[in-house]
């Protein structure tokens, strides 16, 4: 008789035709009308004789994927009555398909946690990033008319190269620490950026563009661009602190208006040490100062 070939499901030595029996092997069965853990039965290992298997079963768990669609601020998030505020339990990621909704008049506080969000932020209330608090930004934050972002007390918002910042007509961003842009950051007419304090810094860069339509108010901060970075002002940029740009970042101020009254403009030239030059493009700057320099060391 032919040698055949003996692919599990029938026993040697038995002449080939002994089914074993349903029991010992089931591939790809379920544990459960709708469970997501599937079995794998086969023999992993076996004695000294060969026909006896020591280890039979191996389950195989697939795993779960996260939820998407709307996320309850409630289920990420524990309020607060004494600061009429959500504050975030822990680190938290939304996902690429996940959106959080911030009602008017709702707010949430990121409390010396990183909230990294890859999918879709809607604003209406308002958001607090505060006490050493992160938001990085790898997908779309809409911040719409009435509401407002805080960025305050050693916080920082990243802006990575795949994430967008859109501030609506009525809408406010106040920036008080460090944001950082190498995507796409938009103020749109009627919203308002506000850099108030000397601990504010605006930073463009790594082929993020900043665009302005509406008003940036940069009282005693600093905004700068480099490395590649646009701003383009199609708007009012009204400074008092110090605007640098240098290392091959660009400034287009063709369409807008910068008041320099009692403000610092910086345009690295070739001549600058030990930054490269920026350019700048628009309207010769009055006012204030003006002057090739680097940002300090």
């Amino acid at each position: 008789m032919k040698q055949g070939y003996n692919f599990g499901l029938f026993v040697r030595g038995k002449g080939g035709n002994h089914k074993i029996a349903a029991s010992t092997i089931n591939l790809g069965s379920t544990k459960g009308r709708g469970s997501s853990t599937r079995m794998f039965n086969y023999c992993n290992q076996r004695s000294a004789n060969p026909s006896e298997c020591i280890n039979q079963f191996i389950n195989v768990t697939a795993a779960t994927p996260p939820l998407c669609g709307e996320i309850d601020i409630a289920s990420i998030a524990k309020y607060d009555n004494d600061k009429n505020a959500y504050i975030l339990n822990d680190n938290y990621t939304i996902t690429e398909c996940q959106t959080l909704n911030i009602p008017a008049g709702t707010g949430l506080r990121i409390e010396g946690k990183t909230l990294t969000n890859s999918g879709i932020i809607n604003n209406d209330g308002y958001i607090t990033n505060t006490n050493y608090g992160t938001i990085t930004n790898n997908g779309t934050i809409n911040n719409n008319n009435g509401a407002t972002i805080d960025n305050t007390n050693n916080s920082t918002i990243n802006n990575e190269n795949s994430g967008t910042i859109t501030n609506k007509s009525g809408g406010t961003i106040r920036n008080s620490f460090t944001l950082t842009n190498s995507g796409i950051l938009t103020n749109n007419f009627g919203g308002i950026i506000d850099n108030p304090y000397g601990s504010g810094t605006i930073s463009t860069f790594n082929g993020g563009t900043t665009t302005n339509n509406g008003i940036i108010q940069n009282a005693n901060g600093t905004i700068s661009t480099f490395n590649g970075g646009t701003t383009t002002n199609n708007g009012i940029i009204s400074n008092g602190g110090t605007i640098y740009t240098y290392g091959n970042g660009t400034i287009d101020n063709t369409n807008g208006t910068i008041d320099n009254t009692n403000g610092t403009i910086s345009t690295a030239n070739e001549t600058s040490s030990p930054c490269t030059a920026g350019i700048y493009t628009g309207p010769t700057l009055v006012g204030g100062t003006i002057n090739n320099n680097c940002p300090p060391p």
